[in-house]
C-alpha cells in the first residue's frame, strides 16, 4: 500500500545549559545565604526607595518586613541633624551622590528606629548594577556600644584630670 512514515529528529545537547542553570542556582543561593546572614545590616536602595534589605536591617529598624521598609522614604531613618551638625536630609544626598558617582563612601551616622530610639552606626555605600538599573548597598554597622565605651572612657579621663590638676600635692 505504499504508506511509509518518515520521522525527522534532531538532538541537541543540553548538558552545558543543565550545568550553566546548577551553576547559576548555586552561586544565587550562596550570595542570598551569605545577604541573610550577614552580622551587619544590608540595605539596597534605588535611587532614595529602599527596596530590599537582610534580616538585620529589619531588627536594626524594628522592621517586620521588607514590604515594611519600601513603604518608607531612607529619611524616614534620620534624625534631623547628625552629631557633626549637619542636616542630615542634605548630608545623605550628598553621601548618595558621591556612592552613584563612583566614589565608595564610609562614614558615622545616626539613625533612627521606628519606635523613635537613635542609634549610631558606621555606614558603607558603594553601587552596583543589575542589567542597566543601578543600585545602592548600604552596610550598617550598629556601633552605638561602642560610642557609650568611648564616651564613658573620655569622661573617665576628665575625671582623672581634674583629680589631678585640683590635687593638693
Amino acid at each position: 500500500s505504499g504508506n511509509t512514515l518518515y520521522y525527522a529528529a534532531t538532538v541537541r545537547d543540553i548538558a552545558q545549559r543543565l550545568q550553566l542553570k546548577s551553576d547559576l542556582q548555586e552561586s544565587e543561593a550562596r550570595y542570598r545565604g551569605l545577604f541573610e546572614s550577614a552580622a551587619d545590616a544590608i540595605v539596597i536602595l534605588q535611587g532614595a526607595t529602599l527596596v530590599d534589605c537582610n534580616p538585620r536591617a529589619l531588627q536594626m529598624f524594628g522592621l517586620a518586613s521588607v514590604d515594611q521598609l519600601a513603604s518608607r522614604a531612607s529619611f524616614d531613618f534620620f534624625p534631623a541633624l547628625q552629631p557633626n551638625g549637619k542636616d542630615s536630609r542634605a548630608f545623605s544626598v550628598e553621601k548618595l551622590s558621591a556612592a552613584r558617582a563612583g566614589a565608595p563612601q564610609f562614614f558615622a551616622w545616626r539613625h533612627v528606629k521606628v519606635d523613635g530610639t537613635m542609634f549610631d552606626a558606621e555606614v558603607s555605600l558603594s553601587t552596583f548594577k543589575l542589567g542597566e538599573q543601578t543600585f545602592i548597598q548600604a552596610i550598617i554597622r550598629d556601633i552605638t556600644q561602642r560610642t557609650q565605651l568611648e564616651e564613658a572612657l573620655r569622661l573617665g579621663e576628665l575625671r582623672y584630670r581634674s583629680l589631678f590638676e585640683n590635687a593638693g600635692d
